[in-house]
């Protein structure tokens, strides 16, 4: 096995995944994993380290293909972990749009963000030029998110997706937006997509049963007449966040 992408596909095949399943894992997008497959893009040293972590196998050995898939022994795992260097990671002030709540319709002015509301994230290393942009997260309905569950009071990072320039796939977690009344009436929240022969269905992952999917058509026209808009991908999820960061430019008293 020559190249990461045949040795990412051996170690796929021995934990019996599909690529989609490693992009939830990761938290990355599945065409992500197929470009690393075929040699079109590589992962970022953070990343690659993550998916050995996740397929256990060793990194040095998915990344070069030097030395053995999966050494023997604690002492050979005591190593690998020890060959790790921490990464810097450059943080940067992210405006919080306001709020995502399945089942809540509201007027489409109560959504507009708190003036000075912000939270400091890291940098999207696979997005790196999407603009990013944050909310808070109210209700229940994706409890049940993977790969990390998604509750009441966290607060969810997202790029763009009008910045993304990518296809919908299984398994993405987005901030998708339904409108009803002319627009007047607004429904934010995070669903699961999955890509069906007909369109796309974005499904609740929550323990609570009175969350229904919905089911739009590639063109993004809703089953029940609503309008659907996509708005982000959501990348990073944090709990217990702490009070909104206020900005203010400071001036002189006169």
């Amino acid at each position: 096995m020559e190249t990461f992408g045949e040795r990412l596909e051996w170690a796929l095949a021995q934990r019996e995944w599909k690529q989609s399943r490693l992009a939830r894992e990761l938290g990355v997008t599945r065409t992500a994993i197929s470009q690393w497959v075929t040699g079109k893009s590589d992962p970022s040293s953070a990343n690659l380290r993550a998916a050995a972590s996740v397929l256990e196998v060793s990194s040095e050995w998915l990344g070069t293909g030097r030395g053995e898939p999966r050494p023997s022994g604690s002492a050979a795992k005591v190593r690998d972990v020890g060959d790790l260097e921490p990464m810097p990671r450059q943080l940067g002030m992210v405006r919080v749009d306001g709020r995502v709540q399945a089942g809540s319709f509201v007027e489409k002015h109560m959504l507009d963000p708190l003036p000075d509301d912000y939270v400091s994230a890291p940098k999207d290393p696979d997005f790196p030029f999407a603009r990013q942009i944050a909310f808070r997260v109210g209700g229940d309905s994706m409890n049940r998110a993977r790969p990390k569950p998604i509750i009441e009071g966290d607060v969810i990072v997202c790029v763009l997706w009008e910045d993304l320039g990518i296809e919908i796939t299984d398994g993405m977690n987005v901030v998708v937006q339904r409108e009803m009344d002319g627009g007047h009436l607004v429904e934010r929240s995070v669903k699961e997509v999955r890509v069906t022969e007909g369109g796309y269905e974005f499904l609740p992952r929550s323990s609570n049963s009175a969350y229904q999917p919905f089911r739009v058509a590639h063109d993004l026209s809703a089953d029940d007449g609503k309008q659907v808009l996509v708005l982000a991908l959501v990348r990073f999820v944090f709990d217990h966040q702490p009070l909104p960061v206020t900005v203010r430019r400071l001036t002189k008293a006169q």
